[in-house]
């Protein structure tokens, strides 16, 4: 297959041309609806988010805020909104680096510029109004420099070089030691204060060493729910359901179990409404279910996930997302929930008595979503369009329709096509997707690239995915699938526990044999693979078990479950539950599993992509890996990209999102592509692709 020079093929940049909605959010009276509009800015190298507001009754759009960056917008009443902003006010540099400040400012939606409403000497994560007077908030803490703040004049002073001169230290009393994204956490919680405006008086409501978060506020009761975890050492995933009496400013713990992961509450016409797991049955694995909590009745469980396979939450993979919104949510005699459904994201209701009814079953992404007594909006992706506000009559919700325009960001004889078909494996009937480039010719002769979602519990749909489309654009047949461990399918489906690398990589293997039988255009000397985190550690155990691909790319990967267990964020409880072994337990089984086991028998040329700040799949599995195809022999690239984390392919600075996928492309077109079609894309810094001294074993 040649590639049309009639048609330009998607560029790595093209992902900034998208605007990425989320956080929609009805006033009090369902009159307006504000929500946050974020694009890349690849001469900034950052992303830039202002609000938007929006008609509910005649669908149009304004933009609200113009500034350097604003988000996290709340209803102060009907008419004013507040909302977090950055480099509004001026401050010192130096001192806001070690002293985080956040400034929240108002704006009336009827006109007018925005003002500084409130100068909070912490970093906000949460803001909630109560009243007028007060607001709660969840900000991080960090005992230290909270200690600092008390201080005036020379004190302050001789405290913050203190500071300075010790941050080249770090001290390390905790488990996890860092966080992806966070970096370096030890003693640093998520605190709940109250804020009083008028005497800009914070009051801890939770101690120092508490972590809060789930904050849901009921103004007309003064009454607040959240979920709190007390640790100190070992942090653990189980923690506790709270709620708040403003009018006495009391605490208590209602949370019916123990040993549990709540995931949210929500107050419900007298009643509470929550989400959340015990983990007896699958571990991490396990789906949460939804629980029913009223005055003088036993609590009791409304949506049973193993029974049902509903899948609270969205789990599709799409790299043109920024921000997030709600995805539950009570309102009258029903609870909504935005939950996966193979490869797309439904949206649903329940009642109190169990019965289930789905609103929106679109082909596409449900994201997030705001009710009002007579509307429900929602923001979602459709067909190859971005994500776009879409709009549901209530009660009866019978039909969605779009908001605006939802026109395709790029021209169609660009993106590529998907056909699907069902395959057997194992017992297991599994969905096929293929990408069809945009000049597809059955009698031709093309390569293709099997993708690996990351996870494992997450799922690939149809939805627009700038890196799947710019690869068919550059001419290759994209084919991926949503194997056993992925979301979406049931909870049984999704259990792989202790047995990573093997039914999924049969089922990955019969995808690969049955796209090669079902399109024979495909030149089978011409596959390649690739994959991030999950579908890296996929990739790496493909290559180390497999040689029918004649190139790989793995990203963000796992190699090694020994260093995964103790230097990952998560990897002291992750590894234990999801390989059933620690070092110490049964050191065999991890090395087994790893694939730097084989490293040394690879001979499949590959690249390695990784961030120097991923505390998620750290660093290190990735330069071990390298080092043991070097050693062997193996052509073998490493790129490191510094400053940033896990993310990287989905919110890294754009700059280095387009250096990724222009170090992906290069390396494919030398590997898979023939000389008589599209030129070799350049390699990146004029390197050769495969560059480097050949190191003997």
């Amino acid at each position: 297959m040649t590639e049309s020079r009639s048609r330009r093929p998607l560029e790595s940049r093209d992902f900034a041309a998208v605007p990425m909605l989320s956080e929609p959010l009805f006033s009090p009276s369902g009159r307006r609806l504000v929500y946050t509009r974020t694009e890349a800015r690849l001469e900034q190298d950052d992303y830039i988010s202002h609000l938007w507001l929006l008609d509910p009754q005649t669908g149009e759009s304004r933009q609200l805020t113009n500034g350097s960056g604003e988000r996290a917008a709340v209803w102060l009443d009907d008419e004013r909104l507040l909302f977090v902003a950055r480099g509004r006010s001026a401050r010192d540099e130096k001192t806001a680096g070690l002293l985080p400040q956040t400034d929240i400012y108002q704006i009336d939606c009827r006109g007018g510029e925005a003002g500084l409403f409130l100068d909070i000497p912490l970093d906000v994560l949460t803001l909630r109004p109560l009243d007028e007077e007060c607001l709660l908030l969840i900000a991080r803490c960090e005992p230290e420099r909270d200690a600092i703040r008390q201080l005036q004049g020379s004190e302050r002073e001789a405290a913050l070089r203190k500071l300075e001169e010790q941050s080249s230290v770090e001290v390390l009393t905790e488990l996890p030691f860092w966080a992806n994204g966070g970096g370096y956490r030890n003693r640093v919680r998520r605190r709940l204060y109250l804020l009083r405006r008028s005497s800009g008086e914070l009051v801890p409501l939770t101690g120092e060493l508490d972590d809060c978060d789930d904050l849901e506020v009921c103004r007309r009761t003064g009454q607040a729910l959240f979920t709190r975890r007390r640790w100190s050492g070992l942090w653990q995933l189980e923690n506790e359901l709270w709620l708040y009496e403003h009018a006495t400013g009391e605490l208590h713990d209602i949370g019916p179990f123990t040993d549990f992961v709540y995931g949210g509450a929500w107050f419900w016409d007298g009643d509470i409404a929550f989400v959340g797991s015990d983990m007896r049955q699958r571990g991490l694995n396990q789906d949460r279910d939804l629980w029913l909590m009223t005055a003088g009745s036993e609590t009791r469980r409304l949506i049973d996930a193993e029974e049902t396979g509903v899948d609270l939450g969205n789990s599709l993979n799409s790299d043109l997302r920024h921000g997030s919104g709600c995805r539950l949510q009570p309102l009258g005699d029903w609870f909504y929930f935005v939950h996966t459904v193979r490869s797309d994201a439904h949206l649903s209701r329940v009642d109190r008595s169990g019965r289930l009814e789905t609103l929106v079953a679109a082909e596409g992404s449900v994201e997030s979503f705001a009710l009002s007594p007579e509307l429900l909006v929602h923001i979602a992706f459709r067909d190859l369009r971005a994500a776009a506000l879409y709009s549901l009559d209530l009660p009866e919700a019978k039909e969605e329709r779009c908001l605006g325009d939802t026109a395709s960001i790029w021209e169609e004889d660009r993106l590529g096509r998907f056909e699907r078909f069902h395959f057997e494996s194992g017992g297991d009937r599994l969905e096929a997707f293929v990408l069809l480039p945009p000049d597809y010719d059955a009698s031709g002769s093309l390569p293709a690239l099997l993708a690996i979602h990351g996870g494992p519990k997450t799922s690939y749909g149809t939805i627009l995915f700038h890196e799947l489309q710019l690869l068919a654009s550059h001419g290759y047949l994209v084919f991926f699938t949503n194997p056993r461990g992925s979301s979406g399918h049931g909870a049984d489906w999704a259990d792989i526990r202790g047995a990573y690398g093997r039914r999924d990589n049969e089922q990955l293997m019969a995808l690969t044999d049955a796209v090669l039988a079902r399109y024979p255009a495909i030149d089978p000397a011409r596959l390649g693979v690739l994959g991030g985190s999950y579908g890296g550690f996929m990739t790496n155990w493909i290559i180390t078990h497999e040689t029918r691909f004649a190139a790989a790319c793995t990203q963000r990967s796992i190699s090694n479950w020994f260093s995964m267990y103790g230097m990952s964020d998560i990897g002291y409880y992750f590894v234990s539950d999801q390989i059933a072994a620690t070092p110490w337990s049964d050191p065999g089984r991890l090395w087994e599993a790893s694939p730097l086991r084989l490293a040394p028998a690879v001979r499949t040329p590959t690249l390695i992509l990784h961030a120097d700040r991923d505390y998620r799949c750290p660093l290190a599995e990735a330069q071990q890996f390298f080092a043991a195809l070097r050693l062997a022999g193996t052509e073998s690239r490493l790129v490191i990209f510094h400053g940033e984390d896990h993310g990287l392919s989905r919110d890294g600075k754009p700059r280095q999102r387009v250096r990724r996928l222009e170090e992906i492309l290069a390396w494919f077109a030398s590997h898979l592509k023939n000389r008589d079609e599209e030129k070799a894309v350049e390699p990146p810094s004029g390197e050769a692709a495969g560059g480097g001294e050949w190191i003997p074993s």
